[in-house]
């Protein structure tokens, strides 16, 4: 198919990628992408191709697109869809009975979460709402809680001194104490 600039490509590729689609079809909006250098679009039907292989078992397959929009995102930071992919892609391994390799995908999967997590909160550090703060701070502990005490011993701390320039010293307190009890 023949488009006069990119913005119309772009459209009928987006357009096309709400609907749902076979596997030729994903791959010939990927090939539009690559030649119209359309990145979002060209990820989010790598994305779509890799969940098609992934219901058919096709692991192998699956990687090879879930790495496509691995560096994508990466370009742009996106720490909590990169956890995803790499959840995504561990467990692929571990259905390939490839333990070991499973296993340093869900790490990277840890640490791309508590990297989004940690931007969230740098975010969160200039407003007022200490709600969405704390839900953070929660979410966060859980995270690292049994998996990682050096890095949990450093976010107890991180709250601590949220909680001390809020003025909140008896929460500020708490978070210490439980930073020195690891």
């Amino acid at each position: 198919m023949e488009f006069l600039t990119s913005s119309e490509a772009e459209r009928y590729c987006s357009k096309r990628l709400q609907q749902d689609i076979c596997e030729e079809e994903l791959k010939e909006i990927i090939k539009i992408t690559k030649i119209h250098n359309i990145q979002w679009v060209e990820a989010e039907a790598n994305m779509r191709l890799g969940d098609k292989y992934f219901y058919k078992y096709n692991y192998t397959e699956v990687v090879k697109c879930y790495f496509k929009v691995v560096d994508y995102y990466e370009k742009f930071s996106k720490n909590e869809k990169i956890s995803l992919l790499y959840n995504l892609i561990g467990a692929c391994k571990y259905a390939e009975l490839m333990y070991e390799e499973a296993l340093v995908y869900f790490d990277k999967a840890n640490i791309y979460a508590l990297k989004g997590k940690q931007a969230l909160l740098n975010l969160y550090e200039g407003t007022s709402n200490t709600n969405q703060i704390e839900e953070l701070f929660i979410s966060i502990i859980e995270l690292l809680k049994d998996k990682n005490p050096q890095e949990l011993k450093k976010t107890y701390l991180e709250i601590a001194e949220f909680y001390i320039k809020q003025g909140k010293l008896d929460k500020a307190n708490k978070y210490m104490d439980l930073s020195h009890n690891i």
